[in-house]
């Protein structure tokens, strides 16, 4: 069961289709949760992808 985190209180709107590797702060403001939430994801998205590659090829 897949759970939509794009909604409150979370709004994390990544997707995976964009290929994006990193967020970058601008120094002097404050870091946002959404920003936190997207790195989260991002981390998530490369742990899976590591992960399936190594069960896929059995290594």
């Amino acid at each position: 069961m897949a759970y939509n985190f794009n909604t409150s209180p979370y709004y994390d709107d990544y997707d995976a289709d964009d290929r994006f590797l990193k967020i970058l702060f601008n120094p002097g403001r404050a870091v946002q949760a959404r920003e936190l939430t997207q790195i989260q994801s991002i981390l998530q998205n490369q742990m899976s992808a590591s992960a399936n590659h190594i069960w896929k090829n059995g290594s």
